[in-house]
């Protein structure tokens, strides 16, 4: 299916701006075209099931316009202006005018189903699109303005700017609380060290402890057995010197009476 032969003016019917730079140029035209082939689909879809269309299957009632405008608005949102996925917006369009519900995934091909973009993507795109009809609603009859539209790119780089400052804000978060969960767990870590090398401290003082007081029993034993092996030897030689007088006192005496019997038998 081909689209509608509907002319979209060149930028030198438009009379662009010559100081606009190529990027932007190229931003300008691409809004211009997109709205265009937005309108164009509208057109199209409203005279084959929009109210009085004569194209209308017997089986089929009216879209609203609304309706009808809703999904081509989805289709530039999402889609890419192939010819297969006009026909697969046709197709859903006619389910629609038939009473039956399509399926989303059946629209488009390579693309996310229209409900899965987000809430605030969603939201960025109905704000971005209801300023595009505005802008292009301008130039239907008497030319684009190109300030306008000037002024509607700058929105869109703001709107993009604004998203990826989202991101960069919620990746400085994350990376924040990952930060600082790295510092708590250094922190954690340290005291914990700490801790450690405070009970190593403690332990090695009750050990020098332990070590001192078994040194100083040692040494008392050692001391004790030193006086009693000096106590034992002064009393073995005070004996021996008392056996070493007595036998003296022995000999004296028997030296004495044996000279007394010597006496006595010369006599």
């Amino acid at each position: 299916m081909s689209l509608p032969a509907k002319r979209i003016s060149s930028e030198g019917d438009l009379g662009i701006n010559p100081k606009l730079s190529e990027s932007r140029r190229a931003k300008l035209m691409n809004i211009k075209q997109r709205e265009a082939l937005k309108d164009q689909l509208t057109e199209k879809f409203q005279n084959r099931f929009g109210q009085g269309a004569a194209d209308r299957g017997a089986d089929e009632v009216s879209v609203a316009s609304a309706a009808i405008r809703q999904e081509v608005d989805k289709f530039a949102q999402t889609a890419g202006a192939t010819e297969a996925n006009v026909d697969r917006l046709e197709r859903r369009l006619q389910h629609r005018a038939q009473g039956r519900v399509s399926d989303d995934r059946s629209v488009v091909t390579g693309v996310s189903a229209y409900s899965g973009i987000t809430g605030l993507s969603q939201r960025s795109r109905s704000c971005t699109s209801l300023a595009g009809k505005s802008v292009v609603s301008l130039g239907s009859s008497t030319g684009y303005d190109w300030n306008k539209l000037d002024e509607y790119a700058s929105y869109l780089h703001e709107q993009d700017s604004f998203r990826q400052q989202l991101g960069v804000v919620a990746l400085q978060r994350k990376m924040k609380m990952d930060l600082d969960q790295q510092v708590k767990e250094k922190q954690r870590k340290k005291l914990e060290s700490l801790e450690e090398d405070k009970r190593y401290h403690q332990n090695s003082l009750m050990e020098l402890e332990r070590w001192k007081d078994q040194e100083k029993l040692r040494a008392e034993e050692k001391e004790s057995k030193v006086q009693r092996e000096k106590k034992d030897r002064s009393e073995q030689l005070a004996y021996e010197k008392q056996l070493k007088v007595q036998e003296e006192q022995k000999k004296v005496a028997e030296e004495s009476m044996l000279v007394e019997k010597i006496v006595v038998e010369m006599e």
